[in-house]
Order: structure tokens, then C-alpha cells, then sequence
């Protein structure tokens, strides 16, 4: 081993002999018994570097960093995105918006037959009622559900 290959290697792994790899460290350790001097400048060097840089501690990435990396990432398709087995939720939330528009539908149709019943022993006039309801429903595109509550019986 020269003193080159020693220097370097010590540079790469340390001043510590158990971080050496196990292919070069009994010629190291063969080299420095032989030049015992020049072995022990190169280690106390090295060895302050170690300690110096075992002292530092690092401060966890934030999130500019993070960002810089995901930003290097190349785009993946979404369909690429694995889905759970038990994606239940998404299904739970499809049915509870179905519910409540179901809910919202009936409550609204039976307030506005509600309003339309005549109160005790008065006469009224539904075409004014009837005609607001059913520019509603046009607007809503509810012409269908609109004839469908006109055509059926009062209670």
C-alpha cells in the first residue's frame, strides 16, 4: 500500500480502523505499523474532521426542500395512484348526497303542497301558484317531476 492509497482511503472512511473496509484494512493497518509517523499526522488530521463532523447536527429538510424534490419527480399518471381495498368512504359520501337530495326533493314538493291547500272554507285561485311552481320546475329542468306532482291527487 502507498501512502496515497492510505491518505485516500482515510479521507473516504475515517481515522477510525473498524470504518475501514475489511479488504484494505489489514494492509492499512500493515502500513501505518510501518510508518508510524507519517500514519499517526495523517490520522490526527483526519481524526479532528471526525470528531468535528460528528458534533453537526442536522437540522430535518423543510419544506422548500421537499418541494424542490417532488418538483424532480416525473408526473405519473393518476390512474397509476393505488386505491385502497376497503375505499369505503368515497362510497358512504356518493349514497349520503343521493340521500339528501332525495330528502331536499320530497321536503320541497311537499311544502309546495302545502302552500297550494285552500284553508278552511276559502276559495283560491291556483293558476298564479301553479304557474310560478311550474316556471320553477322549468328552470330547475324538473318538467317531468313537475307533471308528475301536478297529476297526482290532492290530499
Amino acid at each position: 500500500m502507498t501512502r496515497d492509497e492510505f491518505l485516500r482511503t482515510v479521507e473516504t472512511y475515517g481515522a477510525n480502523a473498524a470504518r475501514w473496509p475489511d479488504a484494505y484494512r489489514a494492509d492499512m493497518l500493515a502500513w501505518q505499523a510501518e510508518n508510524t509517523a507519517d500514519a499517526a499526522a495523517i490520522l490526527a488530521s483526519e481524526g479532528e474532521l471526525d470528531r468535528a463532523l460528528d458534533t453537526i447536527r442536522l437540522e430535518p429538510g423543510t419544506d422548500m426542500l421537499k418541494a424542490r424534490i417532488l418538483n424532480q419527480l416525473p408526473e405519473t399518471a393518476t390512474d397509476a395512484v393505488p386505491v385502497p381495498a376497503n375505499n369505503n368512504l368515497a362510497r358512504f359520501s356518493q349514497k349520503a348526497v343521493a340521500a339528501l337530495m332525495l330528502f331536499a326533493f320530497s321536503v320541497g314538493f311537499a311544502g309546495a303542497s302545502f302552500l297550494k291547500l285552500p284553508s278552511s272554507g276559502e276559495e283560491t285561485s291556483y293558476d298564479v301558484a301553479s304557474s310560478d311552481w311550474e316556471e320553477l320546475a322549468e328552470d330547475y329542468e324538473l318538467d317531468e317531476i313537475y307533471a308528475w306532482v301536478e297529476a297526482s291527487p290532492a290530499p
